[in-house]
C-alpha cells in the first residue's frame, strides 16, 4: 500500500513576529513557543489540515490577564492534560489504549501520517506503535500485524477518549525511550486536530477546548 508521511506546518506568533506556511523538513521546536500560551485550531476540511499558533505572552509574576484574556477565547468546556518535556522539545504524558490507562506517549503535535484503509480512503493515523504492543493491549493479532489498520478500542489522552480510529505499526521506533523513561507509542495530529488545545508550559499543562 502507498503510503505518505507529510509535516505541515502554518503559524502565526506575537512573539516569533514571522508566518511560515507550506510543508517543512523539521518540525518547529517546541521550546521556541516556551514563552508563549499557544493554542492550535484546525480549520481546514483537507486530509492535510493547516494549524494556527495563536500566540500571546506567557505571564510573569502578577500578570495573569494575558493567560485569562488568551483562555477565555477557547470552548466553556475545558480539559487540562499534564504533559512532560525532554531534551528541549519531545513532549510525552500519560495515557491510554483499550483498557491500559498506564502508558506514556510521545506526542508528536506536527505530525500527519496518510494512508488508505480498509476502504481505499485516505485517513489520517492518530497513533503509531508495534505490532506486539497492539496485541498486548486487545487488538486483534490479524489487525496488528498490517501496517494500518482500523480498531474500535479507544485511544486516550488523559480525560479525553477517542474510538473507531486508524492506527500505523511501526517496528523498531526510534522514541522507545527518553532519557530512560518508557514511551509505548506516538499519538500524533489526528488525535488532537478534534480540539483547540493550548500549549501552557508555564504549567506544563495541555489545555483542551471541547467543541
Amino acid at each position: 500500500m502507498p503510503c505518505h508521511t507529510h509535516l505541515t506546518c502554518r503559524f502565526t506568533s506575537l512573539a516569533l513576529g514571522a508566518t511560515a506556511v507550506g510543508p517543512i523538513a523539521a518540525r518547529c521546536r517546541a521550546a521556541a513557543f516556551e514563552e508563549l500560551v499557544s493554542t492550535p485550531t484546525t480549520e481546514s476540511r483537507r486530509v492535510i489540515r493547516n494549524s494556527h499558533l495563536v500566540g500571546v505572552p506567557r505571564p510573569s509574576g502578577d500578570d495573569q490577564r494575558c493567560r485569562a484574556e488568551h483562555l477565555a477565547l477557547l470552548p466553556k468546556n475545558q480539559v487540562e492534560v499534564p504533559f512532560y518535556l525532554w531534551y528541549g522539545h519531545y513532549m510525552f504524558a500519560r495515557n491510554g489504549f483499550g483498557e491500559h490507562a498506564d502508558l506514556n506517549f510521545f506526542i508528536d503535535t506536527g505530525l500527519v501520517y496518510l494512508a488508505p484503509d480498509s476502504s481505499g480512503r485516505v485517513r489520517q493515523a492518530c497513533f503509531l506503535t508495534t505490532p506486539a504492543l497492539y496485541e498486548k493491549w486487545g487488538a486483534h493479532s490479524a489487525h496488528a500485524a498490517r501496517q494500518h489498520f482500523e480498531s474500535p478500542l479507544a485511544v486516550s489522552l488523559g480525560p479525553l477518549k477517542q474510538t473507531d480510529q486508524f492506527f500505523a505499526t511501526v517496528a523498531s521506533p526510534s522514541w522507545a525511550s527518553f532519557g530512560g523513561v518508557r514511551i509505548d507509542g506516538l499519538l500524533s495530529h489526528a488525535f488532537l486536530s478534534r480540539y483547540a488545545w493550548t500549549l501552557d508550559f508555564a504549567r506544563q499543562q495541555y489545555v483542551f477546548g471541547i467543541p
